[in-house]
């Protein structure tokens, strides 16, 4: 079957869709380059769908050979980058947010508008409402690194569509070449997909019998796929730059490692929930194990020096900025999200009730008091000159992960896509944790569909997701659960969110409940992720 493609601009996806009396032929725009690429292919949707099942069962034949021919840096890079980059750009055909929804849209039309922004205004108006550039239409919202990074990208899209960056005009701007190149630049920014290519090549546990398992379980880790290249954002940036940190501090380049951390944060303020466990480890193992003071000062004078090279551009509009990208006035959390104080909201009210300043502040209070008891241990283990390296890089992966979890339950305007602070360092955990760490992966996953089914994009967190589970099954991980008892704690609790997830598709709410579902599966997340944080400090 073949398609006449009138010009670039106009390229459609011929989609069968088996209904109860016929096949409905539609028309979906998929984002190529029109006279270069005449492409058709057949998406069949039948429950969850023939396309579905012959994904699934490709990639059942990719995974039963990666044992074999998956033990070369080289190919494991190869052959997991390419799954990566193929699952990434398979989840990028489904629908985005705010997709054809006006007036305002969602991320997607967020981050265009950043890019119209920094692009047409001057710098001190990137953060400030004026006339040209109204805050309560997605302003700015984000640290300096983010603007940057927006006007980087509107540069290249000013060249090639840009009428898609024009000043007040572009509002709401789509067409198909826009989503392909929208779609292309979070691929050319993804920094996170190499770091977890080589990351399991350099933070290796001596026992370690194989490499290409943790390596394919972190690029298919569903959650980054599904919020950067389905829902629709650049966190692969932060991200990245936090892995590629991690690596340079566990591998002794303390300066790179603070440099590329002081980074994240200023794209991404979100990336303070790994402060504190960067803090401690940089405080202990420079000034009370080494007791070297020069490289102390060093590390200071480059951090300050970093963000001076970011905030200084802004001189006496830095407080503008400040008050932008920590917004005391959006709420304790947004929409439903398994966090503590969604859940007492739920029972005694808070938000709305509470003044935000005051809650704010109790949020700090206990996010800090929380971390205090993990963080004097985590102290003490890394000044101890007793500590094996592989002791101490768990305990920082570790100390990151159990941090990442008390911001994300305790923290103050937390919504459902922070959850990839944790996933992080759980990904990179997976060679000492493996069983624990896919069941992680797999909740917070399940944790986003709510958000995903909002969308439309739903099925790809269930492709990305049974495939995640099918990887983890041929890398042996199941066979850690050792008595009934934890395979069925392991099947309740998958089994619980199937449940959830049905009725959200299958069963109508009361009509006095019409969220019932959506915040059953956050109230859900929210004890699972409790659990997760008991046990890990416990172990």
């Amino acid at each position: 079957m073949r398609i006449h493609i009138p010009n670039m601009h106009d390229i459609r996806l011929i989609t069968i869709v088996p209904s109860e009396n016929f096949v409905n032929i539609k028309c979906r725009e998929i984002f190529f380059l029109g006279d270069l690429l005449e492409l058709v292919e057949a998406k069949f949707e039948f429950g969850i769908g023939l396309y579905f099942v012959v994904v699934l069962i490709t990639s059942v034949v990719v995974l039963e050979f990666c044992p074999l021919i998956c033990e070369m840096f080289e190919v494991i890079c190869i052959v997991c980058g390419l799954i990566g980059l193929i699952l990434r750009w398979q989840v990028a055909t489904f629908p985005y947010s705010g997709e054809g929804l006006p007036p305002k849209f969602g991320d997607y039309e967020a981050q265009r508008h950043w890019m119209e922004v920094t692009l047409n205004l001057p710098l001190r108006e990137w953060y400030l409402h004026t006339s040209r550039n109204d805050l309560n239409y997605w302003g700015l919202d984000y640290p300096p690194l983010t603007a940057y990074h927006s006007y980087l990208i509107g540069r290249i899209f000013a060249a090639f569509l840009p009428e898609s960056v024009a000043l007040k005009t572009s509002r709401g701007f789509e067409s198909s070449m826009h989503k392909f190149m929208m779609r292309g630049s979070v691929m050319i920014s993804d920094l996170l997909l190499p770091a977890l290519l080589v990351f399991h090549f350099v933070i290796k546990p001596k026992k370690r019998t194989t490499t290409w398992w943790p390596v394919l379980l972190g690029v298919t880790a569903p959650p980054f796929i599904l919020i950067d290249y389905g829902h629709f954002q650049y966190n692969c940036v932060s991200l990245g730059l936090t892995a590629w940190a991690i690596m340079a501090l566990l591998t002794e380049k303390i300066t790179l490692g603070a440099i590329l951390f002081t980074l994240a944060v200023n794209h991404k303020q979100m990336s303070l929930y790994h402060a504190a466990t960067f803090f401690c480890y940089m405080f202990s193992t420079v000034i009370i194990k080494r007791a070297d003071f020069f490289t102390g000062f060093r590390v200071g004078t480059t951090i300050l020096s970093t963000l001076g090279l970011m905030w200084l551009p802004f001189g006496d509009r830095c407080v503008n900025v400040i008050n932008r990208i920590f917004p005391i006035k959006r709420g304790v959390f947004e929409d439903k999200v398994g966090t503590f104080w969604y859940v007492l909201d739920r029972f005694l009210p808070v938000k709305g009730v509470v003044p935000d300043a005051t809650l704010a502040r109790t949020c700090a209070i206990v996010s800090v008091s929380m971390l205090i008891p993990s963080a004097i241990q985590f102290v003490v283990s890394v000044s101890s000159k007793k500590t094996s390296t592989e002791s101490l890089q768990r305990a920082f992966l570790v100390n990151l992960f159990t941090n990442s979890i008390i911001f994300f339950l305790f923290s103050y305007h937390v919504h459902e896509k922070s959850i990839l602070l944790a996933v992080l360092p759980a990904v990179l955990l997976l060679e000492w944790y493996p069983l624990e760490m896919v069941w992680f992966v797999t909740v917070a996953s399940f944790s986003l569909f709510p958000l995903l089914y909002q969308e439309g994009s739903h099925l790809a967190l269930l492709l990305v997701t049974t495939i995640f589970l099918l990887a983890a099954q041929q890398a042996g991980v199941f066979k850690q659960i050792k008595s009934k008892i934890h395979g069925l704690v392991f099947l309740c609790s998958i089994g619980g969110y199937l449940a959830l997830i049905g009725g959200l598709l299958y069963v109508p709410p009361p009509p006095k409940l019409p969220h019932i579902y959506q915040a059953g599966i956050a109230a859900y997340s929210f004890v699972h992720y409790t659990a997760f944080l008991i046990y890990f400090h416990v172990k």
